[in-house]
């Protein structure tokens, strides 16, 4: 099977014993913002993340922040991060949700955000933009934009200097 999608010049349909149906580009969310849909991003699209991404699982970097563990990945200059929550499998079958349920994931993901979120204003950073990333009703993850560079300051709580 083969997606178009008009001005775009990939398109990706990711399955794991399931067959998913996707649309080109962006969902919109209840709060009115596009959510980038999963199937489409990749490490170079929207944003070319050249730290810490992987084309199969997304973000690999992961950090410990308050006992929290997140998986991160970012552009070069550290002012786009990818945050996802790093057991996303283990949310969305293992904890009550179902095909149809991903409130676990989108919860899971939620968390990470929110704790990458709560380092930054720590440490004064700025967050421009937030972007959802998901499919299906469920959250995979957050792109924020940042004002500076942030990963520096992910780097160092993972214990790189």
């Amino acid at each position: 099977m083969r997606l178009s999608c008009p001005g775009r010049r990939y398109t990706h349909i990711v399955a794991a014993g399931v067959t998913i149906l996707t649309a080109c580009g962006t969902t919109a969310t209840v709060k009115g913002t596009d959510m980038l849909n999963a199937a489409w991003v990749t490490c170079e699209r929207p944003y070319h993340l050249t730290q810490d991404c992987s084309g199969w699982t997304g973000a690999k970097r992961e950090v410990h922040l308050g006992g929290k563990p997140v998986k991160v990945a970012a552009t070069e200059d550290g002012k786009v991060i990818l945050v996802m929550d790093p057991h996303p499998l283990t949310h969305a079958t293992l904890k009550g949700a179902s095909l149809f349920t991903y409130d676990a994931q989108s919860k899971g993901s939620y968390e990470s955000y929110d704790a990458v979120r709560s380092l930054f204003e720590a440490h004064q950073i700025n967050v421009l933009d937030v972007r959802p990333m998901g499919s299906t009703g469920s959250i995979y993850g957050y792109f924020l934009v940042l004002q500076d560079d942030g990963y520096s300051v992910l780097k160092q709580a993972s214990g790189e200097k």
